[in-house]
């Protein structure tokens, strides 16, 4: 009989599910996890434990109902010696949950650091990972790897740090998104080098040498030493093949994988019945609530909404360029949402940012002046009653003499 079964398949990834999800990689990992589970696979996850995750909160594994625990600690050397506290907890069936903990090299996700602090994040995440499995004997026949932060993982396999204990590993990189602001590029001034005191293995992987700036590219490194690497629809690999920076290195790899996305559909529409009930109305009464200050839902007013990054790529600037006009056209009723995360020292993002603050600015005045003419109206309205009424106490005077 031929067994399906690969052994130990690891996954590290930035994000992950209910504790660190920032946009669609945290749910894509953690559905794709449990899927593999479902059908017997042994799966185990890595990932770190933010000091704060994207709602600032702090110990938020505390209290998690996989009973995530501290269980020792993990050491690695690389420009100086770091240590990582492993928190571990399972679910969903028999998933392994492994955890890195050090607050000063995992602040946050996607902190807005400087280039040498950004690659010592990588450094240490990549390397610390692959001491874990050492430490706990695990050496998984797959090991799968997730976007740009990920990237420096299978150098070390690769270097030596580790001998030949992944000699037999097969490495796996996803490409959930390569536009190229989301390759990961750094930019070291001249007096950094190539920082490759920090990372420590050889600066061509992450740096190519033919490009005219010197661009610390972790994805480069990432297709460069993976066995394979895959990404999140066929189009969109072709695309990739065909126009992609990277494309050189990624025509390298016969056969790249390539999955649309899936979703638990079932699970999704129950999240959606706990969260706003079972129709089109009280989810839009839920949005107009939550986000737009309503006591009571106005079911004429349509909701128009964006959830995603805040990257050109998505087109947010051209959302918000036309908002103004949407409101004007309906005369204010109205309601847009946009949500999304992104970094404010990214140029699109910063100007993003202040539209929509000048947009919320705006739209609180005219509520603001919106009020005060109800306001003006209802005061008139209370003047033109007691006017009335007098008059009708003098008529009624008339008619009595």
């Amino acid at each position: 009989e031929i067994s399906n079964i690969l052994g130990p398949i690891c996954f590290v990834t930035p994000e992950l599910g209910r504790w660190s999800t920032v946009g669609g990689l945290g749910v894509m990992v953690d559905e794709l996890s449990q899927g593999l589970n479902s059908i017997g696979q042994e799966i185990i996850m890595i990932s770190p434990y933010y000091n704060q995750n994207r709602k600032g909160k702090t110990d938020y594994l505390a209290n998690d109902p996989f009973n995530i625990h501290y269980t020792k600690n993990v050491s690695i050397q690389l420009d100086n010696k770091y240590e990582f506290g492993v928190h571990y907890g399972t679910g969903n069936n028999g998933i392994h949950y492994y955890f890195l903990h050090n607050a000063s090299i995992f602040p946050r996700p996607y902190p807005d650091l400087g280039p040498a602090d950004i690659v010592r994040e990588m450094a240490c995440f990549g390397k610390a990972s692959l001491q874990l499995l050492c430490d706990l004997g695990v050496i998984p026949s797959l090991i799968i790897t997730n976007d740009w932060f990920t990237g420096f993982t299978p150098a070390y396999a690769r270097n030596g740090a580790f001998g030949d204990a992944f000699k037999g590993t097969t490495f796996m990189h996803i490409c959930h998104n390569l536009e190229p602001s989301y390759e990961g590029r750094l930019y070291p001034s001249p007096q950094m080098g190539t920082l490759e005191g920090i990372y420590q293995f050889n600066a061509d992987w992450v740096i190519d040498p033919y490009w005219k700036v010197k661009i610390l590219n972790p994805s480069r490194c990432a297709i460069l030493l993976s066995d394979q690497w895959a990404t999140v629809s066929n189009s969109y690999k072709q695309d990739l093949q065909s126009h992609s920076p990277l494309a050189g290195i990624l025509n390298q790899k016969p056969q790249p994988f390539a999955y649309p996305n899936g979703i638990f559909k079932e699970k999704r529409l129950k999240a959606l019945l706990e969260k706003a009930g079972g129709d089109r109305n009280e989810c839009k009464k839920y949005i107009q609530q939550k986000y737009f200050g309503y006591q009571n839902a106005d079911f004429t007013v349509p909701i128009y909404s964006f959830v995603g990054r805040l990257t050109q790529q998505k087109g947010v600037l051209l959302i918000l360029d036309a908002v103004e006009e949407m409101v004007r056209r309906t005369n204010g009723k109205i309601n847009i949402l946009v949500g999304g995360m992104g970094s404010p020292s990214d140029p699109y993002v910063a100007q993003c940012i202040n539209k929509i603050n000048y947009l919320r600015s705006k739209s609180a005045n005219l509520l603001k002046r919106e009020n005060l003419i109800i306001q003006r109206e209802n005061a008139l309205t209370q003047r033109e009653s007691s006017v009335y009424k007098k008059e009708k106490e003098l008529n009624e005077k008339i008619n009595i003499l």
